[in-house]
């Protein structure tokens, strides 16, 4: 499994550095990745199954279903794959100053190298002419011409609300309607007023099923009664200091696979979200031994109400477009090399190619800013 894990890699490495496509690279797909080729259309469960990998193999192997919110008899097995490698092989790692660590490094060398950020600015329109991105719009009506866009929101949003409905071509439009919302994000953020060793959390990552049947699980995520679904991390494991001496940082994330959260009234609402809550803490102490409700200092809960308000999120979904059979990273990567879809409009972020998740935030930004180059110095050429 791991073989073919690192072959998957190696493959998916040579897609994403063709900047050019050609039909001579098929050849070349065809003599040096048929590992990659006899699995692309292949489900995780489907995979492993014809490995003869034991039940318990396969319970471990797909305990991280949870992270791309779909059970294993639904994702391509090379998106999978690509997941196991960055966790097990690459080895996971977190930043003393967390995620936003990251976010400053980053912002940091692009302004080193002559970039320019603005916050708190919103576009309120990507200016679209005969079929070419051409700039932006902010919302005091500034207008900022550009080369090229990259543009971080979704599909769904960017052609809903950005940009006019004449310059859109009907395949887009049809091919983001065509297309499932991920599963919805609901999260509960803790302080607890004792050390994560006196509690006796001694792992970074609890991931708590009702049963390890992943596609029942999902299923039961539909309804709000019935998802006993969670991942809980204990940040003090990774990060001691973390948060004051004596004290510790837990956050738990469930997920909804349906519209469930549509039927709660402003009227329920908090009182939905907080019995959700406590039976996602009740759970996690039947399932651990660990008591934790007693020493709960601080407490915030967000639903996929609150991802949908923050992050404009469709529906508050925090996985994007679903990676179904017929749209996963295999044929999204594909179907990108193929029809870029808007002249100079580049997409990055979870709805693209390599689907959500921290790593697919960089890379697709990554491959979005290396297309974009490269279109710019094709231009100067001519």
């Amino acid at each position: 499994i791991f073989r073919l894990i690192e072959s998957i890699e190696k493959t998916l490495d040579f897609v994403s550095n063709i900047n050019d496509f050609k039909p001579a690279m098929v050849k070349e797909i065809f003599q040096e990745h048929t590992d990659f080729l006899k699995m692309a259309n292949y489900s995780v469960d489907e995979v492993l199954s014809s490995l003869g990998a034991s039940k318990k193999v396969r319970d471990i192997l797909n305990a991280y279903w949870c992270y791309l919110g779909q059970p294993t008899d639904e994702p391509n097995v090379i998106h999978y794959f690509t997941m196991l490698h960055s966790y097990i092989i690459d080895g996971a790692v977190i930043p003393k100053g967390r995620s936003h660590q990251i976010s400053t490094a980053i912002l940091e060398a692009f302004e080193e190298n002559g970039g320019e950020a603005w916050f708190n600015t919103s576009v309120k329109k990507i200016i679209v002419k005969d079929g070419c991105a051409k700039g932006v719009i902010l919302d005091d009506g500034t207008e900022i011409t550009a080369n090229v866009v990259i543009c971080n929101a979704s599909p769904y949003n960017a052609y809903t609300k950005l940009i006019d409905s004449a310059e859109i071509p009907e395949k887009l439009k049809k091919e983001v309607n065509a297309k499932t919302l991920g599963a919805k994000g609901f999260a509960v953020f803790l302080g607890l007023n004792r050390s994560a060793e006196e509690l006796g959390l001694v792992n970074h990552s609890y991931f708590i099923y009702p049963h390890a049947d992943n596609r029942k699980c999902y299923e039961l995520n539909r309804k709000i009664e019935t998802n006993d679904v969670q991942a809980t991390v204990c940040l003090n494991t990774a990060i001691p200091d973390c948060s004051p001496e004596g004290t510790s940082i837990l956050y738990m994330t469930s997920i909804f696979t349906g519209d469930e959260w549509k039927n709660v009234t402003v009227e329920n609402y908090h009182k939905t979200k907080r019995a959700f809550a406590e039976k996602m803490i009740d759970n996690f102490e039947r399932a651990t031994g660990i008591k934790i409700k007693e020493h709960i200092e601080e407490i915030e809960i967000s639903t996929p109400m609150t991802y949908a308000r923050y992050t404009d999120a469709p529906a508050g979904t925090i996985y994007g477009y679903e990676a179904t059979k017929e749209d996963g990273i295999v044929k999204r990567i594909v179907f990108d090399l193929i029809d870029k879809g808007i002249n100079n409009l580049y997409f990055a972020g979870g709805y693209t190619t390599r689907h959500m998740g921290y790593s697919p935030s960089y890379t697709t930004g990554d491959l979005a800013a290396k297309a974009a180059i490269l279109a710019m110095s094709k231009e100067e050429k001519k």
